[in-house]
């Protein structure tokens, strides 16, 4: 497939022949090919979708978002608007095939000659880029869209989403695992498994969505052992008063010392006659206790002025690294479930969040990033 035509080869790739009799297309997508009639041919393009039954000779326009061609669609943006994305055939009968679109998802029961719009309930309109069908688990489709991966159960009727615990939900490609018991994703932000029964899928709470979220953030401290952290480092723990008021009162069981030397000198004389010098030296210690400091000691006073501005300080640390820390796991949560798609803004949301990073390390010695470094290398905490 070229942007506006079709070739085709009967050797091997050797020689090509255009075949594009009968073919409008603009701007082809994909070309599909009918696993049992091999001469039935499907391709995508940007106007619409067209078939071939002799294996390319020649083409037909089947479907169209053209209010002229699909009176059932009237309402629905103009054919120059419509972008089928992928066609996908039955595994099990090859007359029904699916066309995704920005529209919907259409189904043929006829093999295309006739649509009908499958149930959009729980599907929110956005871009479909494939689509997969179990074999083992007839009556189920999974279609990976712009909003995360969905089921289509035939019983239920309707869509519901698989997308809980991944951190984008912008996927590109969802295919089904060997053993058909598990999907795999494809996302900007990586590729993915899922866990669980992907049959059985149970609703799920914002409450459940939340805390799946948060447990990507399970290997950083919690926002209490940040303020112990910015505590301890700013030397500003009530524990520090508390000691201050018990040495206060243990105070008045010290003794106060103090020591005294006495020193005489005189001329010593004997029948009138000098002898020498007369040298008198002497010494005390006293010891004093003021028991009353038991009950009231003067520090009081100026711990408790000490006491109250070390408590206006630890609550300014306290608002300050709350604020922080929750600013921090905002943007985490933000980049973490809707990342910019623009590069700079990418880039301005990611700074800020090593600034944030690096304000709470300064009030708290490191502690934030040496703590995850540990935890991610498996350390105990």
């Amino acid at each position: 497939a070229a942007e506006r035509d079709i070739f085709v080869s009967k050797d091997s790739g050797k020689n090509w022949v255009r075949s594009s009799q009968g073919l409008s297309a603009i701007n082809i997508r994909s070309l599909t090919q009918n696993y049992i009639d091999r001469e039935i041919i499907f391709a995508s393009a940007e106007n619409g979708l067209f078939r071939s039954t002799d294996g390319g000779g020649s083409w037909v326009k089947i479907f169209s978002l053209d209010s002229a061609d699909n009176e059932d669609f009237e309402d629905e943006e103009s054919e120059s608007s419509a972008s089928p994305a992928r066609v996908s055939i039955d595994p099990f009968n090859p007359e029904i095939i699916y066309l995704s679109a920005k529209e919907g998802i259409f189904k043929s029961e006829n093999g295309g000659d006739s649509w009908k719009r499958l149930p959009k309930t729980g599907l929110p309109g956005t871009q479909v880029k494939n689509l997969v069908f179990p074999s083992y688990n007839k009556g189920f489709i999974f279609a990976a869209t712009e909003n995360g991966v969905f089921r289509f159960s035939e019983e239920e009727d309707m869509w519901k989403d698989l997308y809980a615990g991944l951190p984008s939900k912008k996927a590109v490609f969802v295919a089904l695992s060997s053993r058909q018991d598990a999907l795999w994703l494809a996302t900007k932000n990586g590729v993915f498994k899922s866990k669980g029964d992907i049959y059985e899928v149970k609703e799920i709470s914002a409450l459940d969505e939340a805390r799946t979220v948060l447990e990507n953030f399970s290997n950083e401290p919690s926002f209490r052992e940040i303020q112990e952290a910015a505590i301890e480092y700013a030397e500003v723990h009530p524990e520090k008063i508390a000691k201050w008021r018990r040495g206060a009162k243990t105070k008045a069981l010290l003794p106060r010392l103090s020591f005294g030397i006495d020193q005489d000198k005189g001329d010593y004389y004997h029948s009138g006659e000098w002898i020498g010098e007369d040298e008198d030296t002497g010494w005390d210690i006293t010891c004093t206790w003021n028991l009353g400091e038991l009950i009231w000691n003067s520090s009081q006073t100026l711990i408790d002025v000490r006491s109250k501005l070390m408590v206006q300080l630890r609550d300014d640390i306290l608002d300050e690294v709350t604020r922080l820390y929750f600013e921090r796991r905002r943007l985490q949560i933000e980049l973490h479930r809707n990342p910019p798609e623009n590069v700079t803004e990418f880039i301005e949301k990611e700074l800020r969040l090593q600034e944030l990073t690096a304000d709470i390390d300064a009030m708290t010695g490191g502690y934030l990033s040496r703590e995850v470094a540990k935890r991610k290398a498996g350390y105990p905490q």
